[in-house]
């Protein structure tokens, strides 16, 4: 489920990506919210109507972040190409695994910040519900 249109994306967040880009990073952050709630958002959504502000933000956020992580990521990897051809024996290597984790991390942080005191433990990671 996406959870913020693009027209909302624009319109009421102010977002600077173009349709083109949100239809990928948007549904990645809408993916990563159902990751890091364990497909327990959507399930909410419907049942506490009051939850669409939260996930709407945190979804406006995750999808710029992830923008600007997939082009530092770019610039990274033209650099060290650009590196490589440059010297005789040069080597520089992209951990992606840290990258990834790092990442994961901050989307986490934004998810948590967007649900605030989380009422609804969306963000339980433990078994059964914490309400």
């Amino acid at each position: 489920m996406l959870y913020l249109s693009y027209e909302d994306y624009r319109g009421k967040y102010g977002g600077l990506l173009l349709e083109q880009q949100y239809a990928v990073f948007g549904a990645r952050a809408s993916a990563v919210i159902d990751r890091l709630t364990l497909g327990r958002a959507e399930p909410a959504l419907e049942a506490h109507p009051d939850l669409i502000g939260p996930l709407e933000t945190a979804c406006f956020q995750i999808a710029d972040t992830l923008y600007s992580r997939h082009m530092a990521f770019q610039r990274a990897v033209r650099g060290i190409g650009a590196a490589a051809a440059t010297d005789g024996y040069s080597e520089q290597y992209l951990d992606a695994q840290a990258a990834r984790r790092a990442a994961e991390v901050g989307c986490r942080d934004l998810l948590r910040d967007a649900l605030g005191a989380d009422v609804y433990g969306l963000l339980y990671q433990g078994v059964g519900c914490c309400v």
